[in-house]
């Protein structure tokens, strides 16, 4: 008489965990124009968070488009390029600003900065550019 094995089952229990996301560093990562909003601009290639710290810093002369409401926890501008918020979109910083190029905030464009600090080199500049 051949015995069966018996099988057996254990319960597996999965719980998934949901907390507050943790900020990343994300950078601009060539030096050329480009959309905030689009993700292969960036590294890693997503679009920064509120609760991400953002580096504008490869060497030259070119310039960031915000066309959407965007957000970061910091920002910093290396000199050289420009962060340009167009009409229609919102920019909101909630922490440390350091601008060393330029930040532009176009007609009908707003910059919200809450609870955030701006730290501006000697050069850099901040631009507010309305209907006149």
């Amino acid at each position: 008489m051949q015995k069966q094995a018996k099988k057996c089952c254990i319960p597996i229990l999965v719980v998934v965990v949901s907390g507050t996301a943790i900020g990343a560093d994300i950078r601009w990562a060539m030096p050329q124009d480009g959309l905030w909003s689009d993700a292969i601009n960036w590294d890693p290639m997503v679009v920064p968070g509120a609760q991400d710290d953002v580096r504008i810093d490869p060497p030259g002369l070119y310039t960031v488009r915000v066309l959407l409401d965007a957000f970061a926890s910091s920002l910093t501008i290396a000199e050289g390029p420009t962060l340009e918020v167009q009409p229609g979109a919102e920019l909101q910083l909630a922490g440390a600003v350091s601008n060393q190029g330029t930040l532009r905030v176009l007609s009908n464009a707003t910059l919200c900065l809450e609870n955030a600090s701006i730290d501006m080199s000697p050069d850099a500049q901040l631009q507010s550019i309305g209907q006149g």
